[in-house]
């Protein structure tokens, strides 16, 4: 899957927690709409990076399938760009336009394998060698990378993978799937001038997928033969190395997570199957899921974390190791998929694809195949728009994105528990988050809490419902409610009263401190204070709040105060983040205002509770993830001092380089 990066050992590198880290899955959307939706709602929400279905040349059918199934482009004939979702100048163009403002293209490769056994045409989808492929068993043979039989593993494994048998899982076949040899030096090299291809069409990384029940090829493929192909990768567009992330699930042999850890992320199945099986409600509940993610095999640093992706949507066993339905379970569903992004752990995934239902006995998936017009080719949305799921639209979604911004280089929090399935947790001056999942209608089903926010005094809207302007609540397009029942007011103690009723339209809240997060400021009459401590829990750490209020012995007469928002334009390279510092902190590098990436290159932060009348000088700086945490190597705004002086009320200081 994917994404963007700093410099991790060798050629890898590994996305790390900062400004801007939730990625959208478009799965199936034709190149040409990625462009679109890139520039119309991708960037403009905040999102970071936009991941696509695999993008070469495929087949067009199979025997026993559905006419153009989803699962086509994953029985990939060779690796020239262009195939049903689009041409090769529509995929540059698409890179060309997203990378433009800001969100990265990641594409899903496959590696592991070609077509299914007994496969033979002369066609496919991009497909133009006048000579004919083959999948035969001891015979295959694909023109565009020349691959045959001698680089296949026919002569030592001919049948399906046993996955209780990691030699089975690196030499035989993903369901009759023509499984390639790795470790063959050939295979190796068309690999690595494959991925550097992409590379140089303007991608990001990389999501090295196969098909067929969350089956991917990197689990498929020893960590010598991945480490050899990867070993000649150039940089990525913006001169850093490209960044892979590996399917691994829970139930493949012991330590094959930890032989990956060090060449990218990892999809936390462990994490999703514990936030599915909670918001169901099926032996667990959310109030477990505090204790539950302290257990998982894999730190927050290593995860992808995810609600669904396109093989789980299409599991309706009712298997509770699998992820939530957005079919058969959707309130609960935005539910986790609002947990997965509110939670700063791990780097989120949006996933948005089709719509299909479950029919019959069986529940077959229906339909099968994307929208297509009649020769299979994707329709676009523009024809289609009501048979796309359009998860990453869902308004009381995608506007927590920008929260998720707000706090991601922040530790995860500990979750409390008001409830059962009632839960709450702070990230301390940044954000407050409560989520009311108890299912049925009964009065006990209400969460009215008192709380401790870790929030300035001051009124706040529930962003998950509208935005601060003009010192009042917006609401978002498409919400029933009122201004005034999304306006949420902290005390002067920092203290919040949650009234979630089971009729609401989301039991979400979340209020955060941004720019339009937040109506008005008060000066607080007590103080408090928040400290953290660090415990770490089978190998993973937690962050435990603890507030304490302070009351001062002596109570001064509330004096005007001010509050000052930062405008910065600047072009930052991804994974950087901005900070403003100055005579309000000493010119401490190491302890800036945050500031918030919005949109067109406009990071915005305040600075609360500054006196009137007071001259105010101010740089911004920008950080590489890896130097903040060791306070190393700010880079400075070259130009002079800002300066200006404080007002009453509230103020916007600017400054574009």
């Amino acid at each position: 899957m994917l994404a963007l990066s700093l410099f991790l050992s060798g050629v890898y590198s590994q996305y790390a927690i900062n400004e801007r880290s939730v990625g959208a899955t478009l799965f199936l959307w034709s190149f040409k709409d990625i462009a679109e939706e890139c520039v119309n709602f991708l960037a403009p929400n905040g999102y970071s990076f936009v991941m696509t279905a695999p993008v070469v040349e495929h087949i067009n059918s199979i025997p026993t399938g559905a006419p153009f199934g989803w699962y086509l482009n994953y029985q990939v004939l060779g690796y020239n760009v262009g195939n049903r979702m689009g041409t090769l100048e529509d995929f540059k163009n698409m890179t060309a336009v997203c990378t433009s403002v800001g969100v990265d293209v990641i594409v899903d490769v496959v590696l592991n394998h070609n077509s299914g056994v007994g496969g033979y045409s002369s066609t496919g989808f991009g497909y133009s060698n006048k000579t004919p492929w083959t999948a035969k068993a001891f015979n295959e043979y694909y023109p565009d990378p020349g691959f045959t039989s001698e680089h296949y593993h026919d002569n030592i494994c001919n049948d399906n993978i046993d996955w209780t048998n990691q030699w089975s899982i690196y030499n035989c076949r993903l369901e009759t799937l023509v499984d390639l040899a790795t470790e063959h030096p050939y295979v190796r090299q068309k690999h690595t001038e494959y991925l550097n291809y992409l590379l140089s069409l303007g991608v990001a990384g990389f999501r090295a997928g196969k098909c067929e029940l969350i089956l991917d090829a990197t689990k498929s493929i020893p960590l010598a033969d991945f480490q050899a192909f990867t070993a000649g990768l150039n940089k990525n567009y913006r001169g850093e190395n490209p960044f892979f992330v590996h399917e691994i699930m829970y139930s493949f042999p012991d330590g094959t997570y930890k032989n990956y850890q060090s060449t990218g992320r990892i999809l936390n199945f462990d994490y999703s199957q514990a936030v599915g099986k909670a918001f169901r409600n099926i032996g667990s509940s959310t109030d477990q899921l505090a204790n539950q993610i302290s257990k998982l095999q894999l730190n927050q640093q290593d995860s992808v974390t995810f609600v669904e992706n396109h093989d789980t949507e299409r599991n309706n066993d009712g298997n509770a190791n699998y992820a939530l339905h957005r079919i058969n379970n959707a309130w609960w569903y935005k539910q986790a998929v609002a947990f997965n992004i509110l939670y700063p752990y791990g780097m989120p995934i949006v996933h948005s694809g089709y719509n299909f239902q479950f029919v019959g006995n069986n529940q077959d998936e229906i339909p099968v195949s994307p929208p297509s017009n009649s020769s299979g080719y994707i329709l676009p949305l523009s024809q289609s728009l009501s048979k796309w799921t359009l998860q990453h639209r869902m308004p009381d979604v995608y506007p927590l994105v920008r929260i998720r911004n707000y706090i991601s280089s922040s530790p995860a929090p500990n979750i409390q528990t008001a409830a059962t399935n009632q839960i709450y947790w702070s990230v301390p001056g940044k954000a407050f988050v409560a989520i009311n999942s108890a299912q049925g209608t009964a009065p006990n089903q209400l969460m009215s809490n008192t709380v401790q926010s870790g929030l300035a005094p001051g009124k706040y809207c529930n962003f998950v419902y509208g935005y601060a302007q003009n010192g009042k609540c917006v609401l978002w397009p498409g919400v029933s409610l009122t201004a005034e029942q999304v306006l949420y007011t902290v005390d002067q103690n920092g203290f919040v009263t949650i009234n979630i009723g089971s009729g609401d339209q989301s039991r979400v809240l979340a209020l955060y401190s941004g720019a339009d997060g937040v109506v008005s400021t008060a000066q607080p009459t007590t103080i408090p204070v928040v400290t953290t401590t660090t415990t770490t829990v089978a190998q993973s750490t937690t962050t435990q709040v603890v507030v304490t209020v302070t009351t001062p012995t002596v109570t001064a007469t509330p004096t005007p105060s001010a509050t000052i928002t930062f405008k910065v334009t600047h072009q930052t390279s991804f994974g950087d983040n901005l900070y403003v510092v100055g005579t309000f902190n000493n010119w401490n590098a190491c302890a800036g205002v945050a500031c918030s990436w919005t949109t067109g290159n406009v990071w915005l932060c305040s600075l609360q509770s500054v006196s009137p009348g007071a001259s105010v000088q101010w740089k911004p700086i920008v950080y590489g993830t890896a130097s903040k945490t060791t306070c190393s190597n700010p880079m400075w705004y070259s130009g002079n001092n800002q300066v200006f002086t404080v007002v009453a009320g509230s103020q916007t200081e600017s400054l574009s380089y």
